[in-house]
């Protein structure tokens, strides 16, 4: 399907999922038609009992007084051990937060189904809930409606992940302890980038035919790319990635997604400078096969500072992480920037570009597919691809396309 932008641009668009459930036309685009003021007023909601007490107040006069406590209800095993219920905190352990829709389209199943699962793991007191007034929250119709986060405060969460087994429990948190955790910010600004980068995640793995994975924040750690101790004079900035996929032959791509159009001055310090440096140096310092794509999803887009300051960071500033002259070109050449645009051009849209992860090479000023021909086929002798298509949280239904 061909597209009219405007009066001299046309866009093909994808219309096919890999998902058999649910396709990306039908969940709200947060790139497109959220904006981050839509849900600074939105606030988390657990399971709770509002009780009614007399009171004394300052006065000494009896007042009527209604209070709000946290009040969990008690679920049978059979609710909250089952098959779909360990995926579901798996997928929520990975990734922060996930609509309904997005967990019905990871699962592969009906939302009615994930939403009676949500509903029993909100009543236990495992999980928290977010639902904007604006977005429709019924299961039998379009949107997005609740989105979903793990309550790590929660001690029947601590005691539900206790009661797995050993196997269980790192397949559920792929070894990152629950309680120990920071992944994810939750504050009111942060919501739209994390609906943002999960639903381009999310669309990665049902569009894109070279992607065989994803793996959330907590795996996105710089040092975890490279060994830090050959390069031990060096600066560091432990950078943390919003996302990575994996590709087909063990691409790593990290994802760092910026929402903001307070891109700040050209200078050493600016945060998306810092970033691309410290990035710059990590791909030039790692045996694995790593590039980093930064990616523009602010609502007002300012895409010519944007460019500039990762092409900066990559030129100017990354001699600050990498001493050697030989690791920054060869780290400059992975590093690429996206305007969200290219990639979903109107709202629920999926351009072609979107399928090679097509981006630009501020270095050399031309646009690069990230995926390629050597994607179109599984590595299966690759650590990456092994373990992406071992974990938990990566959809059943690519193991399926592959055929493992």
């Amino acid at each position: 399907m061909t597209a009219t932008m405007d009066t001299s641009e046309q866009v093909e668009l994808l219309y096919s999922s890999r998902a058999p459930s649910m396709n990306w036309w039908d969940r709200i685009d947060p790139v497109n038609e959220v904006e981050w003021r839509d849900l600074v007023s939105t606030g988390w909601t657990e399971m709770s009992a509002y009780r009614n007490d007399l009171v004394l107040d300052k006065r000494g006069y009896l007042t009527h007084d209604m209070s709000s406590h946290w009040s969990p209800i008690s679920r049978s095993d059979r609710a909250l051990f089952n098959g779909r219920a360990i995926l579901v905190m798996a997928m929520l352990h990975e990734w922060n937060q996930l609509s309904t829709f997005q967990l019905s389209t990871m699962l592969g199943e009906g939302r009615r189904a994930v939403w009676n699962t949500m509903t029993e793991l909100y009543s236990a007191g495992m999980v928290k809930r977010l639902t904007p007034d604006w977005w429709d929250s019924t299961i039998d119709e379009s949107g997005s409606g609740s989105i979903w986060r793990i309550d790590r405060s929660s001690w029947v969460t601590m005691k539900w992940f206790a009661d797995l087994d050993n196997l269980e429990w790192i397949l559920a948190t792929n070894n990152v302890d629950p309680e120990q955790s920071t992944i994810g910010s939750n504050t009111p600004t942060a919501l739209r980038h994390n609906l943002a980068t999960i639903e381009i995640v999310l669309k990665a793995m049902e569009a894109c035919p070279g992607v065989t994975g994803a793996w959330g924040e907590g795996h996105a750690y710089a040092s975890m790319f490279y060994e830090q101790n050959k390069f031990e004079l060096d600066d560091v900035r432990n950078n943390v990635g919003d996302a990575v996929l994996v590709s087909r032959s063990g691409k790593i791509i990290v994802l760092e997604v910026s929402g903001s159009n307070r891109l700040g001055q050209t200078t050493a310090g600016n945060k998306i400078v810092e970033k691309a440096a410290a990035w710059t140096a990590v791909c030039g310092k790692s045996d694995l096969d790593l590039s980093v794509i930064f990616i523009d999803v602010s609502n007002r887009s300012r895409l010519h500072q944007f460019y500039t300051n990762v092409d900066y960071g990559i030129q100017q500033v990354s001699e600050k992480y990498a001493s050697q002259e030989r690791v920054r070109r060869k780290g400059g050449k992975k590093v690429f920037a996206v305007d969200a645009r290219d990639w979903f051009p109107i709202s629920r849209g999926i351009s072609r570009d979107f399928q090679t992860l097509t981006c630009l090479s501020t270095v050399s000023g031309e646009y690069v597919n990230i995926l390629g021909e050597d994607d179109e086929s599984v590595d299966r002798a690759s650590d990456p691809v092994i373990n992406t298509l071992g974990a938990l949280h990566t959809p059943w239904w690519i193991h399926q396309e592959i055929g493992q």
